[in-house]
C-alpha cells in the first residue's frame, strides 16, 4: 500500500538536505528521559538530524513558546509531570502560549488515560515512554504534522470563506443600496420635471404682479414677497432633486490635490463665511498625493459639507478643516455608516477631515443622515438630498464619508476619504 501523498510530502520536507532541519522543544525535567528523546530523535532517520532544545519547567517553555519568532520550533514534546505543573494544565498552559504548534504528550502507564483525553482535547497525539522506539517517535512527528497542517488549511479555508461571505452580503448591499438610488433618482428627476414647469408659469404671473400692482399697499407687496420667498423655495428644492438625479451618473477621473480643491471650495464661500461672522482653521498636509477624482464634483461635495457646518454652528461659529494621508486600517469603521467595501483594508488614501461646533447629530440619526430626503433640519429647510448627493459623489469614486460625533467640543467630524492610487 502506498503512503498518503501528505504525508509522504511532509516526509520529503522533514528530509529536504537544502530545508532547515526538524526544531524540537522538549517540555521534560528527568534528565535521563531527555536523552532518550533525544536518541531516538536523531535514529529515527530525518535527513538533517533534528535540532532538540530542552527544558525542564511550563515557566521555562511558556518563555521559549512566546518569542518574536512564532515559528521557531515546528513540534513540542510535552511531559505531563513538571516541577511547576501537573497534568491537563501543563497542557493548556502550553497551548495557550503558542494554539498553532503541534503537541504530542510523554506519559507514563499512571496517566496514559489523562493523555488521551488531552488528545481528544486537542493534542496531536500521545505517546507512552515505557517502551517507545525510534520508529514510534518518527511516525507520530509525521501524522501530527500532516494533522497539523491540515487543521491549518481548514482554519484557512474557513476564513477565506468568511471572508467572501462578508464580501458577497456587502455586495448584495451595494446592488440594493444601488437600485434603490437609482430608482429615487429617477423619481426625482420625473417629479422636479413635472414641477418644474407649473413653478415657471407661477413665477410669470407673479412677475406680472409686481409690474402692475403698485407697492403703495404694504400688505400687498408683504404678500408679493412671501410669494416669492416661496417660488424661490420651491426652485431651490427642483435644482436639488434635479442635481441627485444627475449626480448618479458619471465622473471624469483625472489627478487631483485635494488640498487645490478645499482652497477652492473655502474661496468660493468666502463672502458667505464673512457675512455670517464665520471662521475656520485649515491644517493642510502639503505632503499628501494626488487622487483620482472629478475636481468639479469633489469640489461640490467640499462646499456642501462646510456650508452644512455653518447652518450647524451658526453665525460666529468655527470649523477645522484638515488633510492628511492615512490606511484604510488606521480610519475607524464608524458603527452606523456605510460600509460597502469600497476601500480595503491597508489601501492608502487621502483624508480630509472637517470638524464643527455645532452639537452634532442625536446618535439614533446617525445611521440615517445619508438617506435621501432624510433632514434633520426643521420642516422648510432643508430638502434631505445635500449628504445623498455627497454620498453618492464620493460612492462613484470608490470612497467612503464618514460621520461620528465629536464630546468635548460638542459637533459633529465628517471624513472624506479617497483611495490613491497604486
Amino acid at each position: 500500500m502506498s503512503d498518503n501523498p501528505i504525508t509522504v510530502s511532509i516526509r520529503r520536507e522533514i528530509r529536504d538536505p537544502n530545508g532547515n532541519a526538524l526544531s524540537v522543544l522538549c517540555i521534560e525535567d528527568n534528565e535521563g528521559d531527555f536523552v532518550l528523546l533525544r536518541t531516538l530523535l536523531r535514529e529515527a532517520g530525518f535527513g538533517k538530524l533534528p535540532k532538540v532544545e530542552k527544558v525542564a519547567t511550563i515557566a521555562e517553555a511558556v518563555e521559549r513558546l512566546t518569542p518574536s519568532d512564532p515559528k521557531k520550533y515546528d513540534i513540542v514534546l510535552l511531559d505531563l509531570s513538571l516541577p511547576d505543573s501537573q497534568g491537563a494544565e501543563s497542557y493548556l498552559r502550553v497551548r495557550k502560549a503558542n494554539h498553532k504548534l503541534p503537541i504530542i504528550i510523554l506519559s507514563g502507564n499512571s496517566d496514559q488515560e489523562l493523555a488521551e483525553k488531552i488528545v481528544i482535547g486537542g493534542a496531536q497525539d500521545y505517546l507512552p515512554k515505557d517502551g517507545l522506539t525510534s520508529d514510534m517517535l518518527k511516525r507520530s512527528i509525521i501524522y501530527s504534522l500532516s494533522r497539523q497542517r491540515y487543521r491549518e488549511g481548514i482554519e484557512l479555508v474557513a476564513d477565506r470563506l468568511r471572508r467572501a461571505n462578508q464580501d458577497l452580503q456587502e455586495v448584495q448591499a451595494q446592488l440594493a443600496r444601488t437600485e434603490k438610488l437609482d430608482s429615487i433618482s429617477r423619481l426625482a428627476g420625473s417629479v422636479a420635471h413635472e414641477v418644474k414647469n407649473p413653478l415657471a408659469t407661477i413665477q410669470m404671473g407673479l412677475d406680472m404682479l409686481k409690474n402692475r400692482i403698485p407697492p403703495t399697499d404694504p400688505l400687498i407687496a408683504a404678500t408679493l414677497t412671501h410669494m416669492q420667498d416661496a417660488v424661490d423655495n420651491a426652485d431651490r428644492i427642483i435644482q436639488e432633486m434635479l442635481g441627485f438625479s444627475r449626480d448618479n451618473g458619471t465622473v471624469e477621473f483625472r489627478p487631483v490635490c485635494l488640498n487645490d480643491l478645499v482652497r477652492r471650495s473655502l474661496r468660493m464661500l468666502h463672502h458667505e463665511m464673512d457675512r455670517r461672522h464665520f471662521q475656520w482653521e485649515c491644517h493642510l498636509d502639503n505632503g499628501i498625493p494626488k487622487v483620482l477624482a472629478d475636481e468639479n464634483k469633489i469640489e461640490q461635495v467640499l462646499i456642501n459639507l462646510v456650508m452644512n457646518s455653518m447652518q450647524a454652528t451658526g453665525s460666529h461659529g468655527k470649523i477645522k478643516i484638515r488633510t492628511y494621508e492615512s490606511t484604510a486600517e488606521r480610519v475607524p469603521r464608524i458603527e452606523g455608516n456605510r460600509d460597502l467595501n469600497r476601500l480595503r483594508d491597508g489601501d492608502r488614501v487621502v483624508v480630509v477631515d472637517i470638524r464643527d461646533h455645532g452639537g452634532g447629530i442625536p446618535t439614533e440619526q446617525l445611521g440615517r443622515v445619508l438617506d435621501p430626503f432624510f433632514t434633520t433640519k426643521p420642516p422648510g429647510e432643508g430638502t434631505g438630498l445635500g449628504l445623498a448627493v455627497c454620498e453618492s459623489i464620493i460612492g462613484l469614486h470608490r470612497g467612503h464619508l464618514l460621520l461620528d460625533n465629536e464630546v468635548d467640543p460638542a459637533g459633529l467630524r465628517v471624513r472624506v476619504l479617497l483611495r490613491v492610487p497604486d
